[in-house]
This record gives structure tokens, sequence and C-alpha cells, in this order.
């Protein structure tokens, strides 16, 4: 235990002189309270005389206790470990100077013996780390100028090792403490061993540092080596390259941020001494990091090596791309393939800019193959399938941004763009594959044969209601506008709409079907102005479509799932009305008011993202009210709530001014009402306000607005989402407020009266 750990070292200091030992190393920079006073209260400075005589006398119970200090070394627990490596130090500086070497040889005994291949080693070399660091910072472990057997240079084999000490555990590693402790080794070395000592060892220390400090996954990691580094050039100038540059570049601070250490500061401290640290730092790259157990590593990885690679052209044609092209293919995990297969993705976007563009034909060709050996060796399907699947679509789309592959690859790749298209419900390879379509379409597909035929599958999956979930069909359609004739763009238009107000299919898919439809309607427009005129039969379907789709309430397992609906409809309406009102002369028309209370609904959603969507899209359709058939009232009421800072601190306020507009008043209520009737901190200011507006309403006008709320019970009884906050709200002002009983007797409630039997 720890305190047992604790009681050992002071014992041992019982028999063992007050004084330290005369030997030891003077060091360059002793702390103010370098030595340490024993148990007995001795004096902390080195004697002339030493008594050992106690020690010989005891010499098995000494023996004894620094077997059980470096046995605790390799506790499981933390502070066993920090304990026993400060006893031992403590210990050794006060024995004879072979008790203390034979310390040191069983500190390095635990590196040589743990090896690096299991993650239990984690504890011994953490342990023996901190040991060496301790043992160092007393002065015990000599220089070779003070001892001929000193085991310098094998501390600082096995201190390197440290650096870079990562064992592979389930979906993580284990070793970051250990790295941490090296840093603090690195950290003692330099502040007790003067440059002549440590200058044959530079080089190697100073590359293992800056790849530790660049490229470490953890910030605690990369702070501390780059504390060692600056603890070197601060104390010993001259023994490392580039130190002064460095340490004003990557410090404390600098290194915080993982993506700038290594996109940013990576490529200013390999430009140094012409290029000293460039090559360690691309092995690190290549042979560690991009086979890193976390993707994000791997991706950050992949990015350094391609800012790294325009600084030798030749060095990627030679070396790096054909390494990549290997791996990708031959490497025996899913992680290195997934690294090798976006580093050769990121390196070919960069190296296609330089002037060694293109390579050599056989090289190109075995690039181009690597996405279909991929898929033929069966790695797109099964465990890790997604991350292949994403590199390879990533490497395809850095191919085709090149113009620079053949026919044959042109085919294939549209063949794996349908296989991951029609076969997979992941999104977020879905989205990769969007991304890479887009790149077809652009570079490759624009005139090629096979565009047309690609999209008529995915519309013909789309009508035939097969599958709920649709959505690499639905994405694939909404990427084709370029590829797709005015007749096909016509069926596409009509399966779109019978998709996205079609409760059979999936939330996702729904969403990405109004996002499908506006960007086919966008790229038409933008090939063929004359669209306008041939669109103009459809555009009220197409809005009448969105509008229903902006006051979808879907709930399920995950709660308001409409709420995604609805933002996507709104995005798609506000700009599908903005390019029409200003490209078009056909004017909006009669959709203004509804189209303004689709908006103005969600601008008093209870949901702050929806609120916030809907804000921004109001914004954007604010300059084109020349074309909507709204009145100078309602203008004015729009441009309160535009105001920010009004709708950043009551967005529900200032709706109420327009809770009388007959047109805008049904919208107005269906967002109030889900926002006072829900569950939230909103809730109750919201009925609140809800209840100060009716109070400035006159007797015909909060006669209408009941009307209108009980209209939402018979209209919306399919929706629990809208249906309970509105029988709350009713609840509330007939009975706590009782709002309505001043009617009584007015003869004013015919209408009311009807309803209330019509809906009960």
């Amino acid at each position: 235990s720890h305190q047992m750990t604790k009681v050992a070292q002071r014992l041992a200091l019982l028999f063992l002189p007050d004084a330290m030992a005369e030997w030891r190393g003077s060091g360059v920079a002793m702390g103010f309270f370098e030595g340490d006073v024993s148990a007995a209260g001795g004096s902390s400075t080195k004697s002339s005389s030493t008594d050992y005589r106690p020690l010989l006398e005891n010499m098995e119970v000494v023996e004894r206790i620094a077997d059980h200090l470096l046995l605790s070394l390799c506790s499981q627990d933390t502070t066993v470990r920090w304990s026993a490596a400060k006893g031992l130090g403590r210990v050794a500086s006060h024995l004879p100077q072979f008790f203390a070497e034979d310390v040191v040889s069983g500190v390095l005994e635990i590196c040589t013996r743990s090896g690096q291949n299991s993650s239990t080693s984690e504890h011994s070399w953490h342990g023996a780390c901190l040991a060496l660091a301790e043992l160092a910072r007393k002065g015990v472990i000599l220089s070779p100028s003070q001892n001929p057997n000193s085991r310098l240079a094998d501390a600082v084999d096995a201190i390197l090792k440290a650096l870079s000490f990562d064992v592979r555990k389930g979906s993580t590693s284990v070793g970051a403490q250990v790295r941490d402790a090296a840093s603090y080794v690195c950290w003692a070395f330099a502040r007790n061993f003067p440059a002549a000592e440590v200058a044959i060892f530079a080089p190697r220390i100073s590359k293992h540092l800056i790849n530790l400090a660049l490229f470490d996954r953890e910030v605690n990691c990369r702070r501390a080596a780059s504390a060692a580094f600056q603890e070197f050039v601060g104390r010993i100038p001259d023994v490392f390259s580039g130190g002064i540059e460095i340490v004003g570049m990557a410090d404390y601070f600098t290194l915080g941020d993982r993506s700038r250490a290594y996109l940013s500061i990576s490529q200013k401290v390999a430009a140094l001494e012409s290029g000293y640290y460039l090559k360690s730092m691309m092995k690190e790259l290549m042979e560690e990091k991009l086979a890193h157990w976390d993707p994000d590593i791997r991706q950050y990885a992949a990015l350094a090596i391609a800012n790294l690679s325009r600084k030798n052209p030749e060095h990627v044609t030679v070396n790096v791309l054909p390494r990549l092209a290997y791996l990708a293919v031959q490497a025996t995990t899913h992680s290195e393939r997934h690294g090798a297969t976006i580093g050769l993705a990121e390196v070919l976007t960069q190296f296609a800019c330089s002037d060694s563009w293109p390579p050599e034909i056989e090289l190109l060709s075995k690039i181009c193959s690597v996405p279909g050996e991929l898929r033929s060796r069966g790695l797109f399907k099964g465990r890790g399938s997604n991350e292949i699947v994403t590199g390879a679509l990533r490497l395809i789309e850095s191919l085709v941004g090149t113009q620079s592959i053949s026919e044959p690859f042109v085919l294939e790749f549209t063949s794996i763009l349908e296989f991951v298209f029609f076969s997979s419900s992941d999104e977020q390879i879905l989205e990769s594959a969007s991304v890479t379509f887009g790149a077809m379409v652009k570079f490759v597909l624009v005139n090629h044969s096979a565009n047309e035929k690609l999209v008529r599958e995915a519309l013909a999956k789309v009508q035939s209601r097969s599958v709920q979930n649709c959505l690499g069909p639905i994405i694939l359609i909404g990427k084709s506008g370029p590829l797709v004739s005015v007749p096909l763009a016509k069926s596409i238009t009509v399966a779109l709409l019978n998709t996205i107000n079609d409760a059979f299919y999936s939330p996702e898919a729904r969403v990405h079907g109004v996002v499908a439809l506006g960007d086919i309607f966008h790229a038409l427009t933008r090939r063929d102005r004359s669209y306008f005129e041939i669109a103009e039969s459809e555009f009220s379907e197409i809005l009448r479509c969105l509008l229903q789709a902006s006051a979808d309430y879907t709930t399920n397992d995950r709660g308001d799932i409409g709420s995604v609906i609805r933002e996507a409809a709104m995005e798609v309406l506000s700009s599908l009305v903005s390019r029409w009102v200003n490209v078009s002369a056909v004017q909006i028309g009669e959709f203004g008011t509804e189209i303004l209370g689709a908006i103005l609904r969600q601008c008093c959603e209870k949901i702050d993202r929806t609120r916030r969507v809907a804000f921004v899209n109001l914004n954007r359709i604010h300059t084109d009210f020349k074309g909507f058939q709204i009145c100078e009232v309602q203008c004015r009421s729009v441009e309160a709530l535009l105001d920010e800072a009004s709708f950043s601190n009551d967005p529900y306020g200032a709706s109420l001014y327009l809770i009388t507009d007959d047109n805008l008043q049904t919208s107005i209520l269906q967002g109030l009402v889900s926002s006072a009737g829900g569950i939230g901190p909103q809730a109750s200011s919201v009925t609140d306000l809800l209840v100060k507006g009716l109070s400035e309403c006159d007797d015909d006008q909060v006669i209408q607005i009941a009307y209108v709320l009980l209209s939402f019970i018979s209209e919306r009884a399919h929706e629990k989402r809208l249906l309970q906050p509105t029988l709350v709200v009713l609840q509330f002002l007939l009975t706590d407020v009782g709002f309505f009983s001043g009617l009584r007797g007015l003869g004013r409630c015919q209408r009311l009266t009807s309803l209330s039997h019509r809906v009960f």
C-alpha cells in the first residue's frame, strides 16, 4: 500500500548515513532544497566522510526494502508507484555507489522485462520512468565522464521507447501516463547533466520530444514534451537544433489545440534548420499516427502528411504515394487501411496542385485501383467497414478532382457509388458518398453515358416504396441536378413530393427528400433560366408540399422528430422563394401569407434550435416581401420580430403583435400554444404572455381566438405533439384563469357552441 511504501523508505534511511553520498553527480541545477532530511534529522549536504557501518550491519534489511520499492514501481496504484519512485531516489542518494548502481540497474531491468506488448506493462513503465527521473534529480545516474560503467545510455534508450509507448486495449489504448512520465525524465536529465554529456543523445531526444509535442493525442503529453524541450533549450541552448524558434512557436498554449499542433505548428517546425525534423516527423505520421486507433488522429495525420509533403514533391512520388497505396490494400488492420486510404487521398489533393503532377502512369493506375481492390476483398462489409467505405469515397473524390482518371476507372467508381447509395443506411457514409458524387458530377459525369442511368435507378427505388429508409437514392437524386433532363426532373419532382409528406417513409428520408427537392430546383434553374417558365405549373405544388412539411409534428421514441423536417422545410422554402422572386417575374401571390405564417409559427416554437432556424429564414425572406401580398402592419410586426436582441431576449413577446391578425392568427397561436402547454422552463412565461395578449383583445377577438383554439382539437386530434399542449392551455384559460367566463350570455358564442358540439 501507499503507507507501507512510505514507512519502508523511511525505515531504510535509519540504517543509512545522515548525509547524502559524496560520489553523486554534482549536476548543473541543484534545487534550493535539493537535499533530503533523513529520518534521524541529519544534514542534507555532502560530507567528506561517510559512515556506512550501520548499513553493513543491516545490509539484508536495506536490500529487502530496496526490492520492495522496486516491486512497488509496478503497482496498479499510481500513488504507490509515485511514492516508491520518490523513496528509491531518497534511499539511493544515501547508498554506496556500487549499491546505487544496482538500484539503477534494477529500474532499467523493469523496462526491459516489461516490454511493450501488453497493457499491464503500462504500470511498470510508468513506475520505472518516475524512478529514473527521481534518480536523475538526486544525481544517482552518473554520466560516462563520472563513471565508465554509466547506465546513462541505457536509460536514454529506455526513455526513447517510453516516449512512444502506446498499447492498444480494446477500442482505446493505454500509455498516456507513461509518455507523460518519460517527458518528466527528459526534464530531469536537462536539469542534471551538462551539455557535453547530453550532446551525443540530443538528436534522438529532440526528435522524439518534437514528435510527442506535436502529434500526441493527449494534451497533457503534448504540453509535458514541450516543457521538457523548453528545459533543454533553456539550460543547454546549443544542443537542440532550432530550439529557440521552436520554444517560441510550440508552447503550453499553442499546443493545447490539437488541430493547430498538427496542421500549423508542424509546418513551421518542419521548415526550420533546412528540414532537420521533417524526416522524423514524416516517419512518425506514416508509421504510427496513420494507424492510430482514434479516427480523428488518423484524419489529422493524413492532413499533416499532405501539408508536409508539399515541401518535397519528389519524396512524395518516390516514397509516400507507393507506400500508402500498398498499405491501403495490404495492411492487416482496419485502422491502418483506413489511415493509409485517407492519407493517400489528402496527399493526392495537395500533390495534384504541384508541378510534379501527374505521376507515372503505373503509379496512378495502382492508386486508382485501390477503391476497387478494397471492395473486391469484401472490406465494404463487416466490422470496421464504415471507416473503409468513407476512406475509399474520400480517395475517389480526390482522384476525380485531379481529372486524370481513365474511362474504366470512371465506370468502376460509378459502380462503387451505386453500391454505397443503394445498400447503406448510415448517414455519415451517405454524406461522404454525396460529396464524392458531387465531385463526380462536376468533373466526370456531366457528359458521360452512365449519368442518367444511375439517376433513373435511384428514382425507381424511391417510387417503388419498397423500403422505409431510402436515404441513399434520395440523396443521390438531390445531387444529380446537373445530369437530368427536364422530363426526368418532372418525374423526380413528383416522386419527391410524394415522399416528403408520406408517413410510410422514415423521418430521415423525408428530411433528405425536402433537401433534394430544393437542390434539384436550384440546379435546374441555374442551368437553364427557361425552367422557371416550365416550372410555374409545378411551383405551387412544391410550395404546398413544403408548407405541409413545415407543420409536421411527428413524434416517436426519440421525441419531436418532426422538428428536423420542419427546419429543413423552412430552409428550402425560404431559399426557393428568394430565388423565385429575384429571378422570375412571377409573384408568390396568395402563398405569401401562408409562407410567412409557417415561419412565424416556428418562431414561437419551444425548441431553441428550431426557433433559431426560423429566425434566420425569416430574415432571409424579409427583403423579398415585394412578392408577398401582406399588409404594412404585418411588415412592421415582422421587422420588430427580426430585431435580434428582442428575439434573443423575448422571442414570444414580439409575436403577440400578430395574434389578432386574421391571416396569421392561427399560425401564431399554434406556435404559442405548443410552447405554453409543453414541458420546460419557458412554459409558464409563455402562458403569462398569452394571457396578457388575450387581455388586450376585445370580446369578438377573444371569441375568435377561442374558436381557433378549439379547432386545433378537431384538426390535430391525431398529433399528440399539438393536441396535448392545446388541451393544457385551454384548461388553464377556462379554469385557472376563467378567462372566457365573462362572455357568458353575450349571445356571441354560437360559432363556439357549434364547434364544441362537433369536437366533443
